[in-house]
């Protein structure tokens, strides 16, 4: 009996006296396998999991993969495949339940703990899918789908270097596994995308890698038919590969998706792509060294929270959003998107937050994040609207008095609250079409060269309110004092506004200055020209005044 057919085995130690105890066990296949795949010589063999014997073998892999899966029994099959390589010439196609499982670590064999994984190769110039899921076919299923298949502790091998097609490791075919769990896998050198998910539903990726691949690690590509949804990855990380997790011409939605505590490095494309999505939350991932966008998306009740994200946009500078709203005319509105509790290092890339294109964003709200700026810390063009957005709480910071906080764009409306903006070139843009915008209550600080800039060339009933901000003043009141002389007729109140006030008044506040007067403004003052001479005397001349942009 070789090694791969013995059931268990342990290591016994002696301690004094003789006594022998078992200390450990080595690699024991799990409870209740179905079937045990294993290497002896050339030989690729399965061993029934209860019984012991072989039933199947042959020298090449897929081949007796594909008997397992063909004979088991239709409600199911758990295959257990032992440590080695195992090359794979041709796709595998599964019907029914299953349990694939790996012995040891999925992870990277270069480290020294992971050695000894069973490694999934495709074969030199295979040029097909390794697996593919496919419709049931036969009794007892009710429907063509089946539940809670699991890929574990696997490493799959794309060996792209000597393929011609885009070929994947795993592909999902319409009607067939749902709720398809990937735990502990490693995704290395495909040419496609590592996995491809067509429909519903609880699909999940836990600690898994992905790593050296020219596609999409995760691509949805959902059909006519069905949706793909309740999509959950989890303590992945993604690395050196085309982009991370993406929609593919999508015929319907993409709904229920959450993408957390991931890092994201070294992405061609964007780490995060989805257009039609529907209740969306991606948070806490760490996302560095994109060339374009670290997330690109467009849906409906997204939230993005809690990530760092840093070093985008190297592919052209200046070209990429790190955030990217996206709402080109070939897609949907965007709403009710929250952006909260982010640090986001903007460096190459147009802005940290940007949205272009000729559609609607409804309901934003961004609050509480960090802004290093790229070009621009938030910016919206002149095309597609932004409605009913509420920017808040957030700290804008460029350092160079070259860059730009945000670039309102095509608003209505929107309020800017309680932020702190240092050392921009313009720190707010207006532009013609920014109706009905609230700039209150913000910190500008560092002498940004213009905290405001604002055209006022909006319909007057649209234009922006502009008030109670800490560096740029557009409303303030006082009491000015001054001692007559008896020949003195103009007194000068500096009002200390960013401009030439438009609403303005004088008043006396004490008898010597209750006389005729009138008063003008410009860029520094208020001027006040007395009819008559002010008599001589001590703090004799007390005026109140108050002025406003």
């Amino acid at each position: 009996m070789s090694y791969g057919e013995l059931p268990i085995r342990y290591v016994r130690t002696f301690e004094a006296g003789g006594k022998s105890v078992r200390s450990d066990y080595y690699n024991p296949p799990p409870d209740a396998a179905s079937y045990i795949i294993y290497k002896e010589g050339d030989l690729i063999k399965a061993k029934n999991g209860r019984t012991g014997q072989v039933e199947y073998k042959d020298n090449d892999a897929a081949t007796v993969m594909q008997n397992v899966i063909n004979n088991a029994d239709p409600e199911g099959v758990k295959i257990y495949i032992k440590r080695g390589t195992y090359v794979i010439s041709k796709t595998i196609h599964i019907n029914k339940r299953f349990i694939i499982e790996g012995e040891g670590s999925g992870g990277n064999p270069s480290f020294q703990d992971n050695v000894g994984m069973t490694v999934l190769k495709l074969a030199d110039n295979a040029d097909c899918n390794m697996f593919e899921l496919d419709p049931a076919s036969s009794p007892p299923a009710k429907t063509t789908h089946y539940q809670l298949p699991v890929f574990k502790h696997l490493h799959f091998d794309g060996n792209k270097d000597d393929q011609t097609s885009n070929v994947s490791a795993i592909v999902q075919n319409v009607g067939s596994a749902v709720d398809i769990m990937f735990f502990d896998c490693w995704f290395d050198r495909w040419k496609g995308s590592p996995v491809i998910l067509r429909q519903y539903w609880n699909h999940w990726f836990s600690r898994c890698t992905f790593e050296h691949n020219d596609d999409y690690a995760i691509k949805l590509m959902p059909t006519s038919s069905a949706d793909v949804f309740n999509l959950f990855v989890r303590g992945c990380y993604f690395a050196e590969t085309e982009g991370g997790i993406a929609t593919e011409n999508p015929q319907k939605s993409v709904k229920h998706i959450i993408v957390s505590e991931n890092v994201f490095t070294g992405m061609w494309q964007p780490a995060i792509n989805i257009e039609y999505a529907y209740n969306v939350i991606i948070s806490n991932n760490i996302i560095r060294a994109c060339s374009m966008e670290a997330i690109k998306i467009q849906g409906s009740y997204v939230i993005i929270s809690n990530n760092r994200i840093t070093d985008v946009s190297a592919k052209s500078s200046g070209t990429y959003h790190a955030i990217n709203l996206y709402k080109a005319s070939t897609i949907a509105d965007l709403y009710e998107v929250i952006i909260t509790g982010n640090q986001i290092n903007g460096n190459n890339a147009k802005s940290c937050i940007g949205a272009e294109g000729s559609r609607v964003i409804d309901k934003l709200i961004i609050t509480g994040n960090i802004f290093n700026t790229g070009s621009y810390c938030i910016y919206n063009d002149d095309d597609g609207q932004i409605r009913r957005a509420i920017i808040t709480g957030n700290v804008f910071y460029d350092g160079t008095r070259t860059h730009n906080g945000i670039r309102c764009g095509k608003t209505y409306p929107m309020l800017i609250l309680n932020n702190q903006f240092d050392k921009f070139d313009v720190a707010i843009a207006l532009s013609d079409v920014s109706y009905k915008v609230q700039i209150v209550n913000n910190m500008f600080e560092g002498s940004s060269n213009t905290p405001v800039s604002d055209p006022q060339t909006q319909p007057s009933q649209y234009r922006a309110i502009i008030k109670h901000n800490v560096g740029y003043v557009t409303e303030n009141s006082g009491t000015a004092t001054f001692s007559g002389d008896g020949t003195t007729i103009t007194f000068t109140i500096p009002h200390g506004l960013v401009s030439t006030p438009t609403t303005y008044y004088v008043e006396a506040a004490s008898a010597d200055a209750a006389g005729d007067k009138h008063v003008t403004a410009d860029s520094t003052n208020l001027v006040v020209t007395f009819s008559a001479a002010p008599p001589a005397g001590t703090d004799n001349v007390v005026l109140k005044w108050h002025a406003e942009v």
